[in-house]
């Protein structure tokens, strides 16, 4: 079955980092809500650049079961909030369009490019709100100091939230949690040895019964002590900042570079996105100008 595809086009006016969302940009061209919470498939794409020389590098969200994880745990507490706010009414408020949407990271949330018409003009957009949360953790401390007469804050905590990232804010004033940060901190801690088997094992008598050779005394000590550890990180991974708020460490997925002349169009690879939502980071040679992009975006996103 043939894939349906929706080519979308964005220029970059000179050399810097821009953040799309491409289920944004998907539901304002297509004039349909296509929801974020999947995983977008770019076909491919070209770049064309006729005044430098221009190299194009996409970012995106690790695609790791972690990512997902993380993603689908932020959905489900957000899902249980707006079902446990509509416990409180009778009425039928649920908007229409409802969703949950998230930023790529911090950064991301000064604002999004939108695709263009042959002419240059923005492709006309409608309602597009990332997803608030919207926490009963009250700062008791503003309560606590609050003057006679005076009206103590009792409202609850809202923040957005982003896929990467260290947590922006501090508890219990946050403004935007990091997915992927926040389940690190709240999953169960690995045992380090499994089995936890003990040193005396070497000298018990009764395993030591048929020990005829040296080898085996090297063998259950072999086995005793290597590979109890998981091949990857307990506590980093690719896309939690490892410490650095700065730091999003974010996944390279495609990039593409032109040249002058019969070189100022170059092709670029497809790749998945996470929740739709890319980096574009761009470079130019001396001086500046004009960067065209355009993506083949598969109108059908994958599961999360």
């Amino acid at each position: 079955m043939a894939v349906r595809i929706s080519r979308q086009r964005y220029l970059f006016d000179q050399a810097g980092t821009y953040y799309i969302d491409l289920f944004k940009s998907l539901s304002a061209q297509e004039r349909k809500l296509f929801r974020q919470h999947q995983v977008a498939q770019v076909m491919g794409g070209l770049i064309k650049d006729s005044n430098n020389e221009s190299v194009v590098r996409i970012n995106v969200a690790p695609d790791t079961w972690v990512t997902r994880t993380a993603l689908r745990r932020g959905k489900r507490l957000f899902d249980k909030m707006n079902k446990q706010g509509l416990e409180a009414t009778s009425a039928s408020i649920k908007p229409k369009y409802h969703d949950f949407k998230v930023f790529l990271n911090n950064v991301m949330g000064t604002g999004t490019e939108m695709p263009r018409d042959a002419d240059g003009h923005v492709i006309p957009s409608g309602e597009w709100i990332y997803s608030n949360y919207h926490s009963e953790d009250v700062d008791w401390n503003v309560i606590a100091t609050a003057g006679a007469g005076q009206t103590s804050n009792r409202q609850a905590d809202s923040y957005t939230a982003m896929i990467v990232g260290q947590h922006v804010g501090s508890a219990p004033d946050w403004t935007r949690v990091g997915l992927m940060r926040s389940w690190f901190d709240s999953r169960a801690e690995m045992d380090t040895n499994d089995p936890d088997v003990p040193a005396t094992i070497l000298s018990d008598p009764l395993t030591n019964l048929f020990d005829e050779a040296d080898a085996a005394d090297e063998i259950l000590d072999g086995l005793r002590q290597d590979n109890d550890f998981p091949p990857y990180s307990f506590n980093t991974h690719m896309g939690i900042g490892q410490g650095n708020a700065a730091q999003n460490n974010l996944q390279r997925v495609a990039m593409a570079a032109t040249q002058t002349g019969a070189g100022q169009i170059a092709a670029l690879n497809g790749f998945s996105a996470i929740c739709g939502l890319i980096e574009v980071h761009v470079t130019q040679g001396q001086g500046s100008g004009q960067v065209e992009l355009i993506l083949d975006v598969a109108m059908k996103g994958d599961k999360i």
